[in-house]
């Protein structure tokens, strides 16, 4: 088994499996006192974003919402997701524990256009030995703001196998060693390990995540779990956003099943571009390698994507996008395979799911 940073977690074992939910049980769902101070998080100020008793999301306005760390009002747009993103909610107190590495795309080539892609502001594909999904981009001004819902998927991998996936909504490129990438999500993980006495066993470990890099590592070259987790079958609603005039990024991580939401500010150094905005299904770096990816044994597909430029919202497929797809060019057998695919975004421009091709192989980073 590949050797990883320690997940802090709680074991279920069900039908001899062990189940673990990265951050489960280590704070109070139910809590719905304000945060403490800002406080001092390795090489970042983090400042909890808590309402306080009595706030109203439903009845404030958009300064206020920002404020007190809640998603702004999508002007325009049907407020369906917003609504459910910002009531029943339970503040969780911030606990963060280093995951795992994180991997940026490298390098890219154009990829064949899918078929029955709906929206006509596609400009093709790109291949991505690492990435899957759409990437919104603008040349006039930059994205404040991006948000995703989705169904945490149950994954697998072969006996002996040890394969990993992270699902996320992003802005930027983190194409530099100053340009930043803030993202958010969902990890899946499926490896396997020796218990004396008893064999192989297969372990699942499932978490919640928040990151800030750059092309060489950058700020945290490790994902930050949150202090609670989400188990397969249960829904995310994430919100990342960046404000250019405090230099602050934003963010919100949710538990829609269960309520628990940790929301947060980070004033971090560096460059933040914002040209880009992503939806992203991931195979997490595993110490230096891409790994090979877990796979799917539930949909995955992304809801309420959307993303704000320049103060308009809108749909992930009604921005100049790109869709990408995880091209594994270095499989042992020279067999060059798409690990992963995005299905064609929506009519409505705003969802789309995933296609698991292969688990594909483990590649040197940056190859």
């Amino acid at each position: 088994m590949n050797a990883r940073v320690t997940w802090a977690a709680s074991l279920v074992v069900v039908a001899g499996v062990a189940v673990s939910l990265i951050g489960a049980g280590m704070a109070n769902a139910g809590s719905t006192s304000p945060e403490g101070p800002t406080f001092q998080d390795g090489p970042a100020l983090i400042t909890p974003t808590v309402p306080p008793p009595g706030f109203n999301p439903l009845t404030a306005t958009n300064a206020q919402l920002i404020a007190n760390g809640l998603p702004p009002h999508p002007a325009g747009m049907h407020p369906g997701w917003w609504i459910r993103a910002v009531t029943n909610n339970h503040w969780v107190p911030l606990h963060f524990t280093t995951l795992a590495t994180r991997t940026l795309i490298p390098t890219m080539a154009p990829a064949p256009a899918p078929g029955g892609t709906t929206n006509t502001t596609s400009s093709g594909g790109l291949d991505s030995p690492n990435w899957s999904g759409n990437r919104d981009y603008t040349t006039t001004g930059h994205y404040q703001s991006i948000v995703a819902q989705w169904v945490v998927p149950s994954v697998t991998s072969p006996f002996e196998v040890n394969a990993y996936s992270s699902v996320w909504p992003g802005l930027g490129l983190g194409n530099s060693d100053s340009a930043q990438l803030f993202q958010a999500g969902s990890e899946q993980d499926s490896t396997w390990q020796y218990v004396q006495h008893v064999g192989e066993q297969q372990y699942f470990n499932y978490a919640l995540w928040w990151q800030i890099t750059a092309y060489n590592g950058g700020m945290y070259p490790y994902q930050q779990g949150v202090g609670f987790g989400a188990s397969p079958g249960q829904t995310v609603f994430v919100n990342v956003a960046y404000d250019t005039s405090t230099g602050q990024a934003h963010f919100y991580i949710k538990n829609d099943s269960t309520g628990q939401v940790d929301s947060f500010n980070v004033s971090a150094s560096g460059t933040f571009g914002g040209q880009h905005a992503e939806w992203i299904f991931e195979r997490t770096a595993e110490n230096g390698n891409y790994p090979q990816l877990a796979k799917l044994t539930s949909a995955l597909t992304l809801t309420d994507a959307n993303a704000e430029l320049n103060g308009t919202w809108n749909g992930v497929g009604n921005w100049s996008h790109q869709w990408m797809n995880m091209y594994d060019f270095h499989l042992d057998d020279s067999t060059e395979y798409v690990d992963a695919s995005p299905n064609p975004i929506n009519s409505a421009g705003n969802s789309f799911g995933f296609t698991w091709d292969h688990y594909g192989d483990v590649d040197a980073k940056n190859t």
